[in-house]
């Protein structure tokens, strides 16, 4: 009696795609948070590249990093890698950007560093799991 074969894989080795995460997910939210709260937030008196642009390009980053990664088209190492970097970016904007830091930014302020605190920490905390 023959043995049945095992089903052949079509994909490369090394390329295998695995199910989404809620990472994954979570990272499309606060990427399109991000963006929605650019248009409907106050910064405060804008000058040069401000506030807005800066947690605009970070939700656009998040939101491509997230489906890219959600989808398999990136590998998850480099996902985890990026989404700390753009958390580093979120927790210096306030400093680097100089929000100003008084009453109308204040929500902007805790908003960034929350965020990136957060952001950061599913990157490297999934960029530490994958070594």
């Amino acid at each position: 009696m023959a043995t049945p074969k095992a089903p052949v894989s079509r994909r490369p080795p090394g390329r295998r795609r695995r199910a989404a995460p809620a990472v994954d997910g979570a990272t499309v939210v606060v990427g399109c948070w991000l963006l929605v709260f650019t248009t409907v937030a106050d910064y405060g008196v804008r000058r040069g590249l401000d506030a807005a642009v800066g947690d605009a390009v970070a939700g656009a980053a998040l939101l491509a990093l997230g489906a890219a990664g959600g989808a398999g088209w990136v590998a998850r190492s480099t996902c985890d890698a990026g989404r700390a970097l753009v958390g580093l970016w979120l927790l210096l904007a306030p400093l680097l950007l100089d929000f100003g830091f008084g009453t109308e930014s204040t929500l902007a302020t805790c908003l960034d560093v929350a965020l990136g605190t957060i952001v950061a920490a599913s990157g490297v905390g999934g960029r530490l799991r994958s070594w």
